[in-house]
């Protein structure tokens, strides 16, 4: 006997189990015990059948709901079945599956679109459970604290212990402050922080600011400002005096100490007026133009230059670039002026070493694990004293007779103008290093 597969046969089945156990139960109360020998093997095979119907239709519930519980939509239900309820069936749960799979979509996408709000800031993020478990970063935390990835609090206890712990231990509302010591130097940071309550779990939101480089940035702002408004009135200053005595050295005279005082005023004026000059330009760098450009060929021509320049063949200076294609994206004109600038301080640290010492100056480019462009420009000469390297970035600062103590000021401003960096990561008596990077 079978019963079709339909609704009508399901509506049969159910009556065919109610008519065989009465009449079972029927034969059992009136003795009639030879008719169960029909009754039992038909009810049977109907409530088999009634069970299965509803065991597969649970089974595919519960094949649907595992698979989403295991995050695969991958599945599909063929809905090709002779039965309209179990067509009916396959429709619902595959229609269940698309609007589950619709709002995973959507969930993705918006947490897709909010991490790259974070990656755009400025300001490294970091959102952690109390256990110390990280829940999300974004790229500037990682770049501050030199990791790919944070998935623990004791990443950052591992390479900056007191960085980690100011970060493990700092209360929603407090602001602290900390160091950061890696291959790159040492930055100072400072961290704020607050809490949510977040999928039944209290996080907190640590914001971590590079403070050297804020300062960086308002420092020297503050020193143009400040240089223009020199220029300004030295230069107002000079240009009388200094055409005033040029016509008086012409006008004959019969006392040589007057022609000679007159003199010495010009070329007190020429000097002061090339000092001012030399100012100016920190000042006057035009906005970078940037635009692609091949590093190895810029490095290598400005290399060749520079040791041109100084004219001292006991000097040697290797350049490497990894890989040899890199590209570079800024002003290569304002770059290459970064490279001479550096290149020739290297060659002036390496005039006090020792005459048997090796004199060799390092350029090295490549990239880091963020894909900013780095290029590292070292010595073998004497570590800069502690004094001295804490004003090499100030402007007009210099300690050399003929110095104008703005080639390292200038070379910082424009790696801010390029939205990188300049700084001295390497102070050790046979290695002292300066790392230019920009994005």
């Amino acid at each position: 006997m079978k019963i079709s597969d339909t609704r009508t046969g399901q509506l049969l089945a159910v009556v065919l189990i109610i008519i065989f156990t009465a009449l079972s139960a029927t034969s059992i109360c009136l003795g009639r015990y030879v008719h169960l020998v029909i009754y039992i093997p038909v009810l049977s095979y109907v409530v088999f059948y009634t069970l299965r119907l509803f065991g597969r239709t649970a089974r595919k519930v519960a094949f649907m709901f595992d698979a989403i519980d295991c995050d695969d939509y991958s599945f599909r239900f063929s809905g090709k079945s002779e039965s309209m309820n179990e067509k009916l069936l396959d429709k619902s749960l595959n229609r269940i599956k698309e609007i589950l799979g619709n709002v995973r979509k959507r969930e993705a996408d918006k947490e897709k679109y909010y991490g790259r709000i974070l990656d755009s800031v400025r300001t490294g993020i970091i959102v952690m459970e109390d256990n110390g478990n990280v829940r999300q970063t974004n790229n500037e935390s990682e770049r501050m604290l030199g990791l790919e990835v944070i998935t623990n609090i004791n990443q950052i206890m591992h390479i900056a212990p007191a960085a980690g712990k100011a970060i493990k231990e700092i209360n929603p509302g407090e602001s602290l402050k900390a160091d950061i010591t890696n291959e790159l130097g040492t930055n100072e940071i400072s961290l704020a922080a607050s809490d949510v309550e977040y999928d039944g779990k209290r996080l907190k939101i640590i914001s971590i600011n590079d403070i050297n480089k804020a300062m960086n940035e308002k420092e020297v702002e503050s020193w143009i400002k400040l240089t223009r408004i020199l220029t300004h009135e030295i230069m107002n200053s000079l240009a009388p005096i200094t055409s005033l005595s040029e016509t008086l050295i012409n006008i004959p005279r019969n006392d040589p100490s007057l022609h000679e005082g007159l003199e010495t005023i010009y070329k007190t004026s020429r000097n002061l007026i090339s000092f001012v000059e030399s100012y100016r330009k920190f000042t006057r760098i035009q906005p970078p133009v940037k635009k692609p450009f091949d590093l190895k060929p810029v490095i290598e021509n400005t290399a060749g230059l520079v040791l041109q320049e100084i004219n001292d063949s006991s000097i040697t200076v290797n350049t490497k670039v990894s890989p040899a294609g890199l590209m570079a994206y800024g002003d290569e004109a304002l770059i290459s002026q970064v490279l001479v600038n550096l290149i020739k301080n290297a060659a002036q640290a390496l005039e006090d070493a020792p005459a048997d010492k090796e004199k060799t100056i390092s350029v090295l480019a490549g990239t880091d694990s963020d894909e900013n462009v780095f290029i590292r420009i070292g010595n073998t000469g004497n570590a800069i004293p502690k004094d001295i390297a804490e004003n090499i970035f100030t402007p007009f600062f210099t300690t050399r007779e003929k110095g104008s103590g703005v080639g390292l000021s200038i070379s910082r401003q424009i790696m801010l103008l390029h939205r990188g960096s300049l700084r001295l990561t390497s102070n050790r008596s046979g290695n002292v290093e300066f790392t230019v990077t920009f994005p």
